[in-house]
């Protein structure tokens, strides 16, 4: 598709760049045509498309062309989701298998757990397993399958972003309260540096009240 419309490209831009030409050589040819071959000439210049013929039909397969390159980019697009799908989809098979322990096809308690650890590096709680295999596991089975692996991945993700959610907030309680005690403290020594900045401008204001009467008694004291 690529070539094509490479070579149609090519195409138009002849007839555009050389259309003035091929027209004279049109006139010139009809200019020749002898009384006697009137029929003759009119056949066959009915054969021959027009400028204008010639140009809508490099139009059309210019469109054409246009709808293939289209249509193969879908069909590769697709063609990649597949094969992207595949590829998942065996990874997912795969960590099944290396967690599937005595390989009967299902992943009971204990195979959940330990993926739960292995893939996320997340200690499940006993009683969130409970959850996830009483929701997954049908009855009569030995536990989660594997058509419900994703299912799986899922919920143990969900109960990881919980128990992230918590901890989460335990720092949080935590900072708050270490930024309340550190605020405390701060306050109580800016009460102590307050007072002590009162408490000097009281002795402050004392010596001055006391050194105020010192210029009249001197000037008493010389007369």
């Amino acid at each position: 598709a690529r070539e094509a419309k490479e070579k149609l490209k090519v195409c138009t831009d002849m007839v555009l760049k050389e259309g003035a030409a091929m027209r004279v050589s049109d006139l010139k040819t009809v200019k020749k045509v002898m009384p006697g071959e009137e029929a003759a000439k009119e056949e066959e210049e009915s054969d021959k498309l027009s400028m204008q013929k010639m140009m809508a039909r490099i139009t059309e397969c210019t469109k054409g062309n246009d709808l293939a390159l289209i249509a193969s980019r879908v069909a590769a697009e697709k063609a990649k989701k597949k094969v992207e799908a595949k590829d998942k989809i065996a990874a997912m098979e795969k960590v099944f298998a290396k967690y599937d322990n005595n390989k009967d096809g299902f992943l009971d308690k204990k195979d959940v757990l330990k993926y739960a650890q292995g893939e996320f590096k997340f200690r499940l709680p006993d009683e969130a397993a409970d959850a996830i295999i009483r929701v997954l596991v049908e009855e009569k089975t030995k536990g989660v399958k594997k058509g419900d692996f994703q299912k799986l991945r899922v919920a143990v993700g969900i109960e990881r972003e919980r128990a992230l959610d918590i901890k989460r907030k335990e720092e949080r309680i935590e900072r708050e309260q270490k930024l309340a005690v550190m605020k405390e403290e701060l306050q109580k020594k800016i009460d102590a540096a307050t007072k002590e900045v009162e408490a000097c401008l009281e002795r402050i204001g004392k010596v001055e009240a006391e050194a105020q009467p010192l210029p009249g008694k001197a000037r008493t004291m010389s007369a």
